[in-house]
């Protein structure tokens, strides 16, 4: 039997990483996102023990349309186009904005508690035998 193998997806991380390693200092923040559904597969691929990609799931922050009308307009597309797939599930938590935004940025609240949570819960509902985290 093909084990089913589901990648979980801390996207504000992963996209940070991808711009450190791969674009130069000073890229402007909209370039270097990465294909959820595409580096899932590449996982998937790589695996010594071969596997089908089951789901994707990404987890991220949603900019507040209040705050950040186009920031959460295009994250919105992002997240809708991502969906298309049948195998993703987009999870988001409102960003929090500190008084002194935008001085200071808005951050990530409950992402990574929601991830451990759906990773271990999904786990334990037998909805994938591989469990992939890539932060």
């Amino acid at each position: 039997m093909t084990p089913r193998v589901a990648v979980f997806i801390d996207c504000q991380n992963v996209h940070l990483s991808a711009r450190s390693r791969f674009l130069p200092s000073g890229t402007p923040g909209q370039r270097g996102h990465v294909d959820p559904v595409r580096v899932a597969q590449r996982i998937v691929d790589g695996r010594r023990l071969g596997g089908e990609l089951a789901a994707v799931r990404v987890y991220r922050g949603r900019p507040s349309p209040d705050h950040q009308p186009e920031a959460a307009r295009a994250s919105d597309r992002q997240a809708d186009r991502w969906a298309r797939d049948p195998r993703v599930v987009v999870v988001r938590r409102q960003l929090r904005y500190p008084k002194a935004w935008p001085a200071e940025p808005a951050q990530e609240k409950g992402i990574d508690v929601a991830l451990a949570v759906d990773f271990v819960r999904l786990a334990c509902e037998g909805a994938y035998d591989v469990g992939v985290l890539f932060s």
